[in-house]
């Protein structure tokens, strides 16, 4: 799998901004949801409210996303109280202080560049 198209292919566009849901990046990262939902509860103040955020239940369903995927990582489909999270490029830097490890460190710079290539393509539109 070529990283950056995967994680390209993912990015989402909520609030002006692109996303990447933690579902995503948990999955890249190897670690379990609720693991990664749990450590970023925790370490909620980390983080600034444009860098990561919580997607309301308009913004989730309006994202239309795959029902299998959904049903794959355990998140809500409908009526539930429990969103993903969305984390904007700088969210993701952030993670770095968190996620300690060099795995985190190799994936944060491709899901940057992701982003970085998202924006110049935008931009070019």
């Amino acid at each position: 799998m070529k990283i950056i198209p995967f994680i390209k292919s993912k990015m989402l566009k909520v609030r002006r901004k692109y996303i990447a849901l933690d579902m995503d990046i948990a999955l890249l990262y190897n670690i379990e949801i609720e693991v990664f939902r749990q450590t970023i509860k925790t370490n909620a103040n980390r983080f600034t409210k444009d860098g990561m955020f919580l997607l309301t239940k308009n913004e989730w369903k309006n994202l239309n996303i795959n029902i299998e995927t959904l049903k794959h990582n355990s998140l809500p489909i409908d009526g539930a109280n429990v969103y993903p999270y969305a984390f904007t490029a700088q969210g993701v830097v952030t993670l770095n202080g968190i996620f300690h490890n060099i795995r985190v460190v190799k994936i944060n710079i491709a899901i940057i560049q992701a982003f970085t290539d998202m924006e110049k393509e935008a931009d070019t539109n």
